[in-house]
């Protein structure tokens, strides 16, 4: 009686470090879905305005490949991720729900804060589960107040309202440009 209550116990904490419920990628509407195969694998083709939830966090796109066993969706098409006041879109994301990161490429990369700073890019990450966006291969951001900054690297934190910029900064308003190593911007004021 004892090993089974002890099993139990190590059960409970297992479970308790990753609940299902977190884990999971969860299909909430699309215009249709499909199986198909690729590589001997068979996976989900999902069409026409599909949204997804996971951890919070939406994800919509036109259309989707979706690997169930691996929890990854590769979307594209009007990409978005939307998680609490923050809105990120692009031409296509990787997102890997296990790792909780979505990868961002396209053509351009855009995610606005809740008090409407945009920040572009080519290439970005997003950690849906700490709410960190980061860049590495240039980036800028227009404030509501029309001030720029550029920078080839740099992050997000949408729990903070933190942006930091670094490698090659230049900061621009009407009158003036500011050059730096770095620069912290804290997007509500």
């Amino acid at each position: 009686m004892r090993k089974f209550s002890l099993l139990l116990f190590f059960t409970v904490i297992a479970f308790s470090q990753q609940p299902e419920e977190s884990r999971l990628l969860r299909l909430i509407t699309a215009k249709s879905a499909e199986i198909i195969q690729r590589d001997g694998r068979d996976l989900k083709k999902v069409s026409g305005n599909a949204q997804f939830l996971h951890n919070n966090t939406y994800i919509i796109c036109d259309s989707a490949i979706w690997d169930v066993p691996s929890n990854i969706l590769d979307a594209k098409g009007n990409v978005q991720i939307i998680q609490k006041n923050t809105r990120l879109t692009s031409d296509l994301i990787h997102y890997v729900a296990n790792a909780n990161i979505a990868e961002f490429r396209g053509n351009i990369v855009e995610m606005v804060d809740k008090d409407n700073n945009r920040l572009r890019t080519m290439v970005m990450d997003y950690h849906t589960k700490d709410s960190v966006a980061i860049f590495n291969y240039g980036g800028s951001i227009l404030d509501k107040d029309s001030n720029a900054i550029e920078s080839y690297a740099g992050t997000y934190d949408a729990k903070t309202g933190i942006y930091m910029f670094t490698t090659n900064v230049e900061v621009k308003n009407d009158s003036l440009v500011v050059k730096s190593d770095s620069v912290a911007y804290y997007g509500a004021t």
